[in-house]
């Protein structure tokens, strides 16, 4: 088995003007043809996205469990849920995200969230709130992809 390349972290702060697109350049949420599904993480305002890893890989690590650690991804499996009926379609995904402190990842209570937000200029939080709209807004490919999953 190989060891997967290491992941990749966003520094805070930097812009994703198209998110479609650079969903599809790192190959993110969205099944392959052998249902591996790269998961980013948000932790502490940085995207972490997952390390590349093979199928085989994957498929070798997870056996017939339901969770494998394999380098730094987690693999983890799931039955599909077709999107118009909500039930199991009878494939597999394998979901892959980091692994990592989950404190990393929780925010430490909600005062602490309050005193981030309350810092944040107004139209900032607008325009990031109607970037977030339009990114998830019916007939979008981020839209088609979420409802894929």
């Amino acid at each position: 088995m190989s060891t997967p390349q290491s992941t990749i972290t966003l520094p805070a702060g930097q812009a994703i003007t198209d998110v479609a697109g650079f969903l599809r350049e790192h190959r993110l949420l969205t099944p392959d043809a052998d249902g591996l599904v790269r998961l980013p993480i948000l932790v502490a305002g940085r995207l972490v996205i997952p390390a590349e890893l093979a199928a085989g890989d994957a498929h070798a690590a997870i056996g017939s469990a339901a969770y494998a650690e394999v380098g730094e991804v987690q693999v983890i499996r799931q039955a599909r849920i077709d999107p118009l009926t909500l039930r199991e379609d009878g494939h597999l995904l394998f979901l892959i995200p980091r692994i990592g402190d989950p404190r990393d990842i929780c925010a430490v209570g909600p005062d602490a969230v309050a005193r981030r937000l309350a810092t944040l200029p107004s139209v900032d939080v607008a325009r990031y709130l109607d970037r977030v709209g339009d990114a998830l807004a019916p007939h979008t490919p981020l839209h088609a992809a979420m409802r894929e999953l």
